[in-house]
């Protein structure tokens, strides 16, 4: 995934002169916004915002589609196998989820402009490892929750049963 931290849009200023930060972060916006509708992840920590210019799009479709290298790191990072922490991995890291002090505005859908490009985020989807890898996932992250909850003989007793049951061969 392309990361992007916040710092080095504040580096970026020192090159842009006048420009404020709310711009430039507002520019990684709509970055994001045309990456996802050219079938790109978008930019780590910048919610898309699609209210663009024409010609920002157009730069960005023709830069993006001619450039055979990062064509090629894009598919191999998509369809890599997926690594899968451990039980042990997530009960390192284990926290209580947030509470949410007001609720959550809802936001109409609105129409997208049509997908064209590569498809990156397609071909990722695809890839039957990410498949795998999400249930592998699920499964260690329910045998933490219930070692942490003190219940390490029904974490023991759990099966990935997608894998353990065979199909009925009648």
């Amino acid at each position: 995934m392309v990361t992007w931290v916040h710092s080095n849009c504040r580096g970026l200023l020192n090159l842009l002169n006048g420009r404020s930060e709310g711009t430039v972060e507002r520019k990684h916006q709509n970055i994001s916004a045309i990456l996802i509708e050219l079938g790109f992840v978008y930019i780590s920590g910048y919610k898309s915002f699609s209210n663009y210019q024409q010609t920002l799009h157009d730069f960005m479709s023709d830069r993006l589609t001619q450039s055979d290298a990062l064509k090629a790191i894009l598919h191999e990072q998509v369809t890599a196998p997926v690594v899968v922490p451990t039980v042990a991995d997530i009960l390192t890291v284990w926290t209580l989820p947030p509470t949410l002090s007001k609720p959550r505005p809802v936001f109409a859908e609105r129409p997208l402009r049509p997908r064209r490009g590569a498809g990156y985020v397609a071909m990722e989807a695809a890839n039957s490892s990410l498949g795998l890898a999400g249930e592998e996932f699920t499964v260690a992250f329910e045998k933490a929750r219930l070692i942490h909850v003190g219940r390490d003989g029904l974490a023991e007793r759990m099966e990935h049963v997608s894998l353990s049951v065979q199909p009925d061969a009648s």
